[in-house]
């Protein structure tokens, strides 16, 4: 992640996590539909990362 996405990438994944975390906590779901639950998210979130390098200025990518 940080490879691809630098410090800022990695921070917002962490945040992701923790928040899905929160969610959980308490919940009735299984453990295999939180996996498949964070599974998704990080699929999501790689997808906007890719969306979003569409229409960053090449100034900015590496």
């Amino acid at each position: 992640m940080r490879k691809k996405y630098g410090s800022r990438g990695v921070a917002q994944a962490k945040k992701i996590k923790e928040q899905t975390t929160a969610l959980f906590a308490g919940g009735e779901l299984s453990e295999e539909d939180q996996a498949a639950f964070i599974k998704e998210m990080e699929a999501l979130f790689l997808d906007a990362k890719a969306d979003a390098k569409k229409f960053t200025p090449k100034k900015y990518l590496r």
